[in-house]
């Protein structure tokens, strides 16, 4: 089956007439009637009612024209993306998580310098996912250059390099998979109604709130990715739940209203909310947002200035191991 037969499928589908459809596809009506005959041999059912030189969807080929609708437009949807990718060279498309979106954003990026010869390298956010795994598909699809997300409950198929963690014994192993580099550490906090009755602690362990209604993140979100972790570092877990929410700012929400007990992020949007906020004194664990990154031949010169740009920020605030010693050179 070839490309070119389901453009003369859709085209006589949708104009009904051999040689009006044989005119607009600039072919003689001979070899569009052999193109659509040999569809229907391949395919081993007819497509189209006949009547002379009129012919109608039958009930085979209704069906059919809806897939390859389908198909044509993930073509030139591809075709498009392939296209804006090399006139935009000068594009660095990144992705992102929502709770880490308000803190990456012109204050982080204004403390890094992107100027590449002479021209400001233009900063795209493609993709906002609350998946971590989404985003390291699009990553390795070389849909995004760049991502900024946590490695919470990622199952790397290959090995990484990660800066925050032990230099590994041979580098080099890692030169054609993810490049992990961090630059942040996000902290979460417990939020309550101002009336509930953990509202009076400004601090407590998280065993001490197992007993109350808790508000609960999606499955597999990168926000219950953390909560999870946090609740099996104390071999713990929540054992009622009041609601399911998607997003932080939902979460924040329905504490504020009394309707349950949140932990989220301690970000600045906390501020705005009516609700009591109580540190976590154990376990004490912040999540680590990194910069991902996969070294390839692909990478544009852009890409790799970002990198080097956020590498750099991330050394001076100390956010690279002191054991690494290895710098990967884009």
């Amino acid at each position: 089956m070839k490309f070119q037969q389901l453009k003369h499928f859709k085209a006589l589908a949708e104009i009904r007439h051999y040689a009006k459809t044989a005119k607009y596809l600039c072919i003689s009506q001979s070899y569009l009637s052999t193109s659509i005959l040999n569809l229907e041999k391949e395919i081993g059912f007819s497509l189209f009612d006949r009547n002379n030189r009129n012919v109608v969807l039958n009930r085979n080929g209704t069906i059919f024209l809806e897939f390859v609708n389908r198909l044509l437009e993930l073509l030139d949807e591809g075709i498009e993306y392939v296209r804006e990718m090399n006139e935009n060279y000068s594009y660095v498309n990144i992705g992102i998580l929502p709770e880490v979106s308000s803190l990456l954003g012109p204050k982080f990026f204004s403390s890094i310098d992107l100027n590449h010869e002479n021209e400001r390298i233009k900063v795209n956010v493609k993709k906002i996912s609350k998946y971590s795994k989404d985003l390291f598909q699009d990553l390795k699809n070389f849909k995004l250059d760049i991502i900024f997300t946590t490695k919470d409950n990622i199952n790397f198929d290959k090995k990484i390099l990660d800066y925050s963690s032990a230099c590994p014994s041979n580098p080099r192993e890692t030169l054609n998979n993810i490049v992990l580099v961090p630059v942040l550490k996000q902290k979460f906090v417990l939020l309550v109604s101002k009336n509930h009755e953990l509202s009076r602690y400004e601090s407590i362990r998280i065993s001490q709130a197992l007993n109350y209604p808790f508000i609960k993140y999606t499955d597999n979100t990168s926000l219950d990715d953390y909560v999870q972790s946090l609740f099996e570092i104390t071999n713990n877990r929540i054992y009622d739940v009041s609601y399911t929410v998607d997003t932080y700012e939902l979460a924040a929400g329905l504490a504020a209203s009394g309707l349950g007990i949140a932990i989220v992020p301690d970000l600045p949007y906390l501020d705005y909310i009516d609700a009591h906020k109580i540190n976590i004194s154990y376990p004490v664990y912040s999540r680590t947002i990194y910069m991902a990154i996969i070294k390839n031949d692909h990478i544009n010169p852009q890409t790799k200035k970002v990198y080097n740009e956020v590498f750099k920020y991330a050394k001076k605030n100390n956010l690279i191991s002191k054991n690494f010693k290895y710098k990967l050179h884009l």
